[in-house]
């Protein structure tokens, strides 16, 4: 319920930052809004692997998947200074993550066959 909560703001944030013309102010908040979404996945993330009993091959999986979380976060908490900066290079690590999280990662699904077989 955290993430979708985080989730649902993304389209008034978005709207916002197109009436206003990426201004600066609008920029953070968008970045803040993405900040609090990759935690909240991260903090998902976490939870499953807590409450199920993974293999060693599915941990490793998982691993491949925190790195772009913490990447996501990393690129998300610099975006919100970098705003004051030119709000273009806040809006091109929005980008970068965005194409970063859109190439498929096919170590859980290889772990998941080899946990099968």
């Amino acid at each position: 319920m955290h993430l979708l909560f985080w989730l649902s703001l993304i389209p008034l944030t978005t709207k916002w930052m197109g009436e206003t013309n990426f201004e600066k102010n609008t920029v953070i908040a968008y970045a803040i809004l993405l900040l609090l979404c990759g935690v909240s996945y991260t903090i998902l993330q976490i939870t499953i692997e807590k409450s199920n009993e993974l293999s060693e091959d599915l941990k490793c999986a998982f691993g491949a998947v925190k790195r772009k979380g913490l990447i996501s976060v990393i690129c998300y908490s610099s975006a919100i200074p970098l705003a004051y900066v030119h709000t273009a290079i806040s809006g091109a690590l929005f980008a970068l993550v965005a194409v970063m999280w859109l190439v498929p990662d096919k170590n859980i699904e290889k772990a998941l066959k080899k946990r099968d077989d």
